[in-house]
């Protein structure tokens, strides 16, 4: 069973793949695009894929290290 939290972030996830693509020129909006940008936006730390994140990855790193 899933958390209220991650139902949401499922669904805003979905709505988010199924809704953006850039058009950066005309007939030019391939999906590709659109998924690297957000790729970018994840690398710089603009947005992040769980509000945890950074959190859970010092975690892996530590256990890791271990």
């Amino acid at each position: 069973m899933c958390s209220t939290s991650g139902v949401k972030a499922r669904a805003l996830l979905r709505k988010t793949l199924e809704q953006t693509r850039y058009r950066i020129r005309e007939a030019y909006d391939e999906a590709f695009f659109s998924r690297g940008k957000h790729h970018e936006l994840a690398d710089r730390g603009r947005i992040g894929w769980h509000p945890d994140f950074e959190e859970r990855v010092k975690n892996l790193i530590r256990a890791a290290r271990a």
